[in-house]
């Protein structure tokens, strides 16, 4: 992810990077040296929790050791697999992501404490797809008895 930031504990195990807006000349300088050796760099944007379309994506763009991809914002919400499309990001050292307005909007309303209460300061989000990530996490943490792991 770009910037450095500090980790929220969501609880469930899950952890969010809280980014910080600010320009890292180490990743551009990546980028640029994937350019300069005539190797792929693609930008993809608004993915929004769709995390095997992304998937299909990915294998079709045939991606070697030194290509890189940046993923332009909005990779949550909506879909029904947000919290797979982060992993995909986290887990590829090829990838680097831009922080969107909704992992802005997530950042800002997600209540780890009251993920089954809407309420006046969240319901804009939960309307514009926070629902469905809030949904792809709980889902992920629940074993097949219904608990919470």
């Amino acid at each position: 992810m770009v910037g450095l930031g500090n980790t929220l504990n969501l609880g469930l195990k899950i952890t969010v990077i809280v980014m910080i807006a600010k320009r890292n000349y180490t990743i551009e300088k990546e980028l640029q040296d994937c350019l300069n050796g005539g190797h792929n760099l693609w930008a993809i944007g608004d993915v929004h929790g769709y995390a095997e379309t992304l998937n299909q994506l990915i294998n079709r763009l045939n991606l070697q050791s030194e290509d890189r991809v940046v993923l332009l914002g909005d990779m949550v919400d909506r879909g029904p697999k947000s919290n797979e499309v982060i992993k995909i990001v986290r887990n590829d050292p090829r990838f680097f992501s831009i922080l969107g307005n909704h992992e802005q909007m997530m950042l800002e309303n997600l209540d780890p404490l009251n993920v089954d209460c809407a309420t006046i300061n969240n319901m804009a989000w939960l309307q514009v797809g926070g629902r469905a990530t809030i949904k792809s996490y709980i889902y992920e943490f629940t074993n097949t008895d219904g608990q919470i792991n």
